[in-house]
């Protein structure tokens, strides 16, 4: 599981106003890769995860994409990605507002009320900060897959720290290649090694909601002719294929054998933190 949370900050004259955000529907359908923009407006309702329409009031200066400072700390059980911006809406403004929003290409992806009305005069600046922080495992997480009729168990780990950085984050899952063998290990820099069989892999994606627990998950299925073989391992990877994109290394308990009439399927889920 991949655990995921966003939260804004607001700068008005001298005082910061923090707030934790709804990831929206829209925010597991985009990348952040084009315009984004902050947005503040006057309703006061709750949020809800299914919400479209931004705050009305007032629009930031426009982003491309989230890349005003991104860090990653790496320790014994975990790592995690946190991405900020910063966007300004200036002066002139003379308004009170309840809510706060991030669009990305015009679809809105998150948004939060303020813990109060805050009161904005046009002598005052308006900054607002929106950071995401992603939280990955770094021990094992215990799972299987369903194949060929039996339940496998499994071990995934999550892998190579940098290389998640660099994919998509509003898509974290973006993973485009899929890889089978045996003899991968994790060194102490999360690389692997060994030797594999590397094809494409379709992928789906899908969201639910279930009470507070909001999900994104992407699905990973083969085609009939693809990753056939006999194996105790697989990787999922991003960008380029083999062992140094590596995003995911999963452990099968025992040996299993794909044939050209089977397919091989497995699901990944991001979670929101409350």
């Amino acid at each position: 599981m991949i655990k995921t949370k966003g939260f804004y900050q607001v700068n008005i004259g001298d005082r910061w106003v923090n707030s934790a955000n709804m990831l929206l529907t829209g925010f597991y359908n985009t990348d952040f890769s084009g315009n984004i923009f902050l947005s503040i407006g006057d309703n006061d309702d709750s949020v809800l995860y299914e919400d479209v329409i931004k705050p009305n009031l007032a629009d930031s200066d426009s982003k491309i994409g989230l890349t005003g400072g991104t860090s990653f700390i790496v320790d014994e059980d975990e790592f995690i990605i946190t991405q900020q911006q910063d966007f300004n809406f200036g002066l002139g403004h003379d308004f009170t507002f309840y809510d706060i929003g991030l669009t990305s290409n015009s679809v809105l992806v998150s948004r939060a009320l303020m813990p109060e009305p805050i009161t904005v005069e046009v002598t005052d600046s308006i900054l607002a900060r929106y950071i995401m922080k992603y939280t990955f495992s770094r021990t094992p997480i215990i799972s299987s897959i369903e194949y060929n009729g039996a339940t496998v168990a499994a071990n995934i780990y999550f892998v190579n720290p940098s290389k998640w950085n660099n994919t998509k984050l509003g898509q974290p899952m973006s993973i485009s290649n899929a890889g089978i063998g045996s003899g991968w290990s994790i060194d102490s820099s999360a690389s692997l090694s060994g030797s594999f069989v590397i094809d494409s892999i379709a992928t789906t994606d899908s969201t639910d909601s279930s009470g507070n627990v909001k999900k994104y998950a992407a699905g990973f299925i083969s085609d009939l002719s693809e990753l056939t073989g006999t194996f105790d391992q697989i990787i999922l990877c991003h960008g380029a294929a083999g062992p140094a994109n590596a995003l995911v290394l999963i452990d099968l308990e025992y040996s299993i054998t794909k044939t050209n009439i089977d397919t091989l399927s497995l699901t990944l889920t991001l979670t929101q933190e409350p």
